[in-house]
């Protein structure tokens, strides 16, 4: 599948509810009192995560804005999102419906500054070394027991420009959980400090997989010149450039994604198409925020990414990676078990923050992996290892334990079979 894939991968402002109508929202300040004294539950600034080049508020619903609109995502100091009217936030909808609307609908949840999720969520702060990390978790439709439940995980190193966003969705329920999809959305603005206005140069590249919005600071303006990207490996990924600065519609830019260039105040779309999900199972998949210079930078530095697993799932070469399986097993009479230990060494200079996946592909008939994580639409087996653990010129070893069904000894065939290292977050339905 990567390798195809590659191959084809390479060739003024205003609120609006929909495209041809106007809400609004009023100011905190211009509240009435009554509506002050109500239980909204509005959240309030979880934390910032501080790099050396961005810096990311992240809200207690996960969206990257702070409930007070004071800062959202900064890169060389500049606020991407901000400027008069802050516009970030992320959406999770099902059955193929998603009203464009701030506040969602029976069918779609909205996380913005302001919005009061229908479960609570938790937001955690998870970075550790050099590595930033918060990882947000909330059931989006039911209950925790017997709903879908999230996870979203935002990550960068603190050197780094590059921000890489996991979604995660488990299905807890009994039945289906038909067309669920995935929107990023955000509306990037020159600070105001800027001679121009708040109209940017919106982009789509890499064959549909990257949009951008180049802010236009002139030159001879501090700090110059900044872009932003969303951008994905992911197959199901969709991106659009949408004419209000606020888009909440998920599966308008799956269905109908807008690519034609503009230089005006429009907003930025991610979107991914995760399709049905059965009951007891999952979906995942993942996207960069790009910071740049320039917009042919960010697109660039959305190149360099892909081979590492930090804009979606991607299969690791070899010129990264050397994986080695066990040269002995030790076995178990009691379970009836043989156990080994998987390497994987990264050879690259770069450090690997997003999760690895071992596949095991043709193991030897009436051969099991006991520790398997899950299996591949083909019923190979995998194992998983959680992120932030192969980092540059380091190994990392994990257990894999196996069961002959047919109580054969397990010889030196196990030295051959297909071993395939993926970076990023797996998904087995793709695979």
């Amino acid at each position: 599948m990567f390798s195809s894939w590659f191959k084809g991968f390479f060739k003024s402002r205003k609120r609006a509810a929909n495209v041809n109508s106007r809400t609004t929202r009023p100011s905190s300040r211009f509240r009435p009192t009554l509506e002050v004294l109500e239980d909204r539950r509005l959240p309030t600034l979880a934390f910032n995560l501080v790099g050396t080049q961005v810096l990311l508020a992240i809200n207690t619903n996960g969206s990257i804005m702070d409930v007070a609109d004071t800062q959202s995502a900064l890169y060389r100091g500049v606020d991407i999102f901000f400027r008069g009217d802050p516009v970030e936030h992320y959406v999770i909808a099902r059955n193929g419906d998603s009203p464009n609307s701030p506040t969602g609908g029976t069918n779609s949840v909205v996380f913005r500054e302001d919005s009061t999720p229908p479960n609570p969520v938790s937001v955690v702060n998870t970075s550790h070394g050099n590595i930033l990390s918060a990882r947000i978790t909330t059931t989006v439709f039911g209950t925790s027991s017997s709903g879908l439940q999230l996870e979203r995980t935002i990550s960068f190193l603190k050197t780094s420009s590059v921000v890489s966003v996991v979604i995660r969705l488990v299905n807890n329920s009994d039945a289906t959980i038909s067309q669920v999809g995935f929107l990023e959305s955000g509306d990037p603005d020159p600070p105001k400090t800027s001679s121009r206005g708040s109209e940017t140069q919106n982009t789509v590249t890499s064959n549909g997989h990257v949009v951008r919005g180049n802010l236009n600071i002139p030159k001879s303006e501090k700090p110059g010149p900044i872009a932003v990207a969303f951008g994905s490996a992911d197959p199901r990924v969709a991106v659009s450039i949408e004419p209000p600065i606020e888009w909440y519609d998920v599966f308008s830019v799956i269905n109908d994604p807008q690519h034609a260039p503009t230089l005006a105040d429009n907003s930025i779309n991610l979107a991914l198409n995760f399709g049905d999900i059965p009951a007891g199972s999952f979906r995942a998949g993942g996207f960069g925020i790009l910071f740049a210079p320039s917009g042919p930078l960010a697109d660039q530095k959305f190149h360099n990414q892909l081979p590492y697993g930090n804009v979606g799932l991607v299969a690791l070469s070899s010129a990264i990676q050397t994986s080695t399986r066990p040269i002995r097993y030790t076995y178990d009479p009691a379970r009836n078990v043989y156990t080994g230990y998987l390497t994987v060494y990264n050879k690259s200079s770069v450090n690997i923050i997003q999760d690895i996946t071992f596949v095991l592909k043709n193991l030897p008939a009436g051969v099991r992996l006991v520790n398997a994580d899950g299996t591949d639409p083909q019923g190979n087996p995998y194992v998983r290892l959680a992120a932030n653990t192969l980092l540059s010129h380091s190994s990392v070893r994990i257990p894999i334990v196996l069961r002959s069904t047919s109580n054969s000894f397990i010889s030196s065939s196990f030295l051959k079979f297909p071993l395939e290292v993926l970076a990023g977050p797996f998904d087995p339905s793709i695979v």
